[in-house]
């Protein structure tokens, strides 16, 4: 009598597909996550201007202008507020 017995496990292509996988998915999170806690935290200052602006409306765009800066001084954003701030309000895109 003669049984056979399957086999059970990964292969060596098995092996390197689930580690091209992996290392696929490690790529994009690399990739997008910094970007997503940037978009996070920019929606949230928004909303806390738009917050400070029902409370208290704004006189003039300066003063919108300085809200978001002390925001994003808060939230320590400074490539944001450096490199995007800039634009906003003074006609330039």
């Amino acid at each position: 009598m003669s049984m056979q017995t399957r086999q059970q496990g990964l292969s060596a292509i098995g092996l390197i597909i689930t580690l091209a996988l992996i290392g696929y998915g490690a790529f994009v999170g690399i990739q997008y996550v910094p970007q997503y806690i940037e978009y996070a935290t920019v929606t949230t200052i928004l909303d806390n201007v738009v917050e400070q602006n029902k409370q208290e409306r704004f006189s003039d765009p300066d003063a919108v202008k300085s809200a978001i800066k002390n925001q994003l001084y808060m939230n320590q954003r400074n490539a944001v507020r450096e490199n995007r701030h800039a634009g906003i309000g003074d006609g330039s895109q």
